[in-house]
C-alpha cells in the first residue's frame, strides 16, 4: 500500500478538449510522482487512469451544461473522501463584486475531509457555484461559507490581491504550467498578416470585436488574415460576409497543444475577462506577443511581453496591431519579452511550488 498522501481532485470534465483539461493531464501525471491522485469527474480521459490510484465517474447526461453540473454536484456528495487527502476543486468561480464587476479565479483549496456540508442549502449553493460558475453569489457570503476553510489557492495574481484585501487574509498563488515546446516546432508557416483568436466563449472572448478589427485592417491596406479556434457558440456564418469568408477562418475545437501559434504573428484578446490567462503563456512560448483589452486577468501579462490597451476599443486594437504588424523593430522586442516571461510556466519550474504548498498544507492540517 502506498504511503503517499492524498490529493483529491474534483472536476467536471477530464477529456482533453479545453485547455483546463490539457493543463489537468499534464498536472496529475506530475503531481502523481509525489502524491497519490483521486480523480472525481463525469468525463474521464483515459489516459489519466495510468496516473491516478483511483478515478470515480460520475454518469451525466450529455448535452445540457447546467444539468451536467447539477449531476455532478450530486454525485459528488455521495463519494467518500479519504480522512487525510487534502481536497482540490477545479474550476473557473463568478464571484460578484459590490462595483458590478465580474472577477475570477481558476484553483482553490479546500481543507474539509468529507463534502457533507454540501447537503445543507446553503453550503449546496456555495459550492455550486463555485464547482461549475453555476450561480453568482456574492463575495462575502461565498468566502466565509463554511465551504472553505483554511487555504485559499489561485493561479491568479490579481485574484490573490484582490482576495488579500477584501478579506484580510492571506491567499496563496501559484502559477498554472505548460510543457516545453517540441524542439522541432515548426515555425516556417509564419505569416506577417496572420492574427489569431483562441476561445470558446465568444461572448466573453470578444469575437465580434475580432472581426471587427478585422475588417478595419483590411479597410486600411493591411492584408489580414483573421485564425479563430476553439468551440463555436453561435453561427460564424451569422457574422460574416461572402467575401470576408476568404480570410477569416474557422478551424473549430483544437487541442491546446496542437493549436499552431508558430505560425501567428500575433495573438488578440478583446475579452470581457479573463481566468488564468494560460493562452497568453502558450502563445508566448513561440514568441507570439498578445494584445488584449483592459480587463481582470490580464495584469501579469501587461507586465511581460503582452501589449495592454488603456481602454477597450477597436479602434485603438486596430492602432497597436497596426504597429505590430508594419514595425519589425518593436514587433521583435515585444516577442523576446513575450518568450522569455514563458519560462517561468514551464512544469519543470511550477511542480516543485506546487509539491512544496501542498507539503504545507498538509502539515497545517495534521499538526505533529
Amino acid at each position: 500500500m502506498s504511503d503517499k498522501s492524498v490529493i483529491t481532485f474534483f472536476i467536471q470534465e477530464t477529456e482533453p478538449r479545453g485547455g483546463t483539461q490539457v493543463w489537468f493531464r499534464d498536472f496529475v501525471q506530475n503531481i502523481s510522482e509525489s502524491f497519490d491522485v483521486v480523480i472525481i469527474t463525469c468525463g474521464l480521459d483515459p489516459y489519466l487512469k495510468k496516473y491516478a490510484k483511483k478515478c470515480f465517474v460520475i454518469p451525466a447526461p450529455e448535452g445540457s451544461t447546467v444539468l451536467r453540473q447539477l449531476f455532478f454536484l450530486i454525485g459528488s456528495m455521495f463519494i467518500p473522501i479519504e480522512k487525510k487527502s487534502i481536497v482540490h476543486v477545479i474550476g473557473s468561480t463568478c464571484l460578484r463584486r459590490s462595483d458590478s464587476n465580474t472577477v475570477h479565479f481558476s484553483h482553490t483549496l479546500i481543507l474539509k475531509d468529507r463534502f457533507k456540508l454540501f447537503l445543507r442549502k446553503r453550503s449546496l449553493r456555495a459550492a455550486n457555484s463555485f464547482l461549475h460558475s453555476l450561480i453568482n453569489v456574492p463575495l462575502e457570503r461565498f468566502c466565509y461559507s463554511r465551504l472553505i476553510c483554511k487555504n485559499v489557492t489561485t493561479v491568479s495574481i490579481e485574484m490573490q490581491n484582490y482576495l488579500s484585501k477584501k478579506l484580510q487574509r492571506n491567499i496563496s498563488f501559484i502559477r498554472n504550467g505548460i510543457a516545453p515546446l517540441d524542439p522541432g516546432s515548426d515555425l516556417s508557416g509564419r505569416n506577417s498578416y496572420r492574427i489569431f483568436f483562441v476561445g470558446g466563449d465568444w461572448t466573453r472572448k470578444g469575437v465580434e470585436d475580432a472581426i471587427s478589427v478585422t475588417r478595419l485592417l483590411r479597410q486600411e491596406g493591411l492584408d489580414v488574415e483573421l485564425n479563430i479556434f476553439g468551440e463555436a457558440d453561435r453561427d460564424l456564418d451569422l457574422l460574416l460576409g461572402v467575401e470576408e469568408k476568404l480570410y477569416i477562418r474557422y478551424f473549430g475545437v483544437v487541442a491546446q497543444p496542437e493549436i499552431p501559434y508558430g505560425n501567428a504573428r500575433v495573438l488578440i484578446l478583446p475579452s470581457s475577462f479573463e481566468t488564468a490567462g494560460l493562452v497568453f503563456v502558450e502563445a508566448a512560448q513561440y514568441g507570439v506577443p498578445s494584445v488584449a483589452y483592459p480587463v481582470f486577468g490580464t495584469q501579469e501579462p501587461a507586465k511581460q511581453g503582452a501589449l495592454i490597451l488603456s481602454k477597450p476599443s477597436v479602434r485603438d486594437l486596430a492602432t497597436v496591431l497596426k504597429n505590430l504588424l508594419t514595425n519589425e523593430r518593436e514587433y521583435e522586442e515585444v516577442s523576446r519579452k513575450a518568450l522569455a516571461w514563458s519560462q517561468y510556466f514551464l512544469w519543470d519550474t511550477v511542480m516543485p511550488q506546487w509539491n512544496t504548498h501542498y507539503r504545507r498544507v498538509l502539515e497545517e492540517k495534521n499538526p505533529h
